[in-house]
């Protein structure tokens, strides 16, 4: 038998399982959720913040480590996915799977697909820097859960390989079972609250793009007053519900204590689902009340937004081809003559 790139010459069971039938899924270690040690080692006075004899050993290796085995080269149009799946056989999240012959390893995070979210292109000025960020999905309840690679190497039935993942709660914290439902309960419905802000968001900023254009071209285009007092009332009506739902991009970060106006529905959102997001307890009230406002507020917005989108914009685009102003952002392109 001649040795494999990523195996010891001194074969395992399982390696030469592997090396014999050509793919192969290893078996999974069993993984702990727990919150990470962020203290920092050496700190202002040489241990961190809690004394000068405090100690803090390395965290242990975070999340679910696959191990996976191809020993050929896919032929063109092979393909390899590797997904998890919870008890029900829902997917959960769908892994990066390296499709070159060797042997790959993909950590699992332990989380739980983050919701859609509609990217903004590159470079486009967007929410306030400070408060930018990816949406994470929430972890995953601690259970059972199975790693299936799936590998399509032609027209035939692809091969399919599963191993068990045992996903285990933090010893050291007491919550019951009914306990880490609510927690993930609430995480999920927060990461999908902050998709829903992040698609208003996207909404309205085309929306100003649009109204940019527009007045753009009625100063250099002859127009009824009309029509121009009808874009700027709608320019006005985009900017309040821009500012409502992600705040003013240009004003410079402002702590709690000088605040003078509210926070967007943007920042209290994503400030809750910081918080509630690596912790090992219950939400408090002060967490749900701040959710409860804010998705209050953001429905009342998003009934200004679908108004604009469903009347007010096609109101002003009517007046404007009445007026034969030239094209802009959202209307139909017509040959001009």
């Amino acid at each position: 038998m001649v040795p494999v790139a990523g195996f010891s010459s001194a074969f395992t069971p399982s390696a030469r399982e592997a090396n014999r039938v050509g793919t192969y899924l290893f078996p999974v270690k069993s993984a702990t959720e727990y919150n990470p040690n962020s203290s920092i080692p050496g700190g202002i006075r040489g241990a961190g913040a809690l004394g000068d004899r405090e100690y803090s050993a390395p965290n242990p290796a975070f999340g679910a480590i696959i191990t996976y085995f191809l020993r050929d080269s896919l032929p063109k149009g092979g393909d390899v996915t590797l997904g998890v799946y919870d008890a029900s056989g829902r997917r959960v999240r769908e892994l990066t799977a390296n499709k070159k012959r060797g042997m790959h390893r993909v950590t699992w995070d332990l989380r739980n697909a983050p919701p859609y979210t509609v990217r903004r292109p590159a470079g486009q000025v967007g929410e306030p820097s400070p408060r930018q960020r990816e949406i994470s999905g929430p972890f995953v309840l601690p259970g059972r859960y199975t790693a299936r690679l799936t590998v399509k190497t032609g027209s035939g039935a692809p091969t399919v390989t599963e191993a068990p993942i045992d996903v285990r709660s933090d010893p050291l914290v007491q919550l019951s079972d009914a306990d880490y439902r609510s927690l993930y309960d609430m995480r999920v419905s927060t990461g999908r609250l902050q998709a829903t802000v992040q698609a208003a968001v996207r909404t309205v900023e085309q929306l100003k793009d649009q109204i940019t254009d527009v007045k753009t071209a009625l100063k250099s285009n002859p127009a009824p007053d009309t029509v121009s007092k009808q874009a700027d009332a709608v320019d006005k009506e985009v900017s309040d519900i821009l500012k409502k739902l992600r705040g003013d991009p240009d004003a410079p970060p402002v702590s709690d204590d000088k605040r003078t106006e509210e926070p967007s529905i943007q920042e209290r959102v994503n400030n809750v689902a910081d918080e509630i997001g690596n912790v090992t307890s219950q939400p408090t009230e002060l967490q749900r009340s701040t959710l409860t406002l804010a998705t209050s507020d953001l429905q009342r917005e998003v009934g200004r937004t679908n108004a604009l989108l469903q009347r007010r914009i096609p109101a002003l685009n009517a007046g404007l081809d009445a007026a034969k102003i030239p094209w802009t952002i959202g209307r139909p392109v017509e040959l001009m003559k």
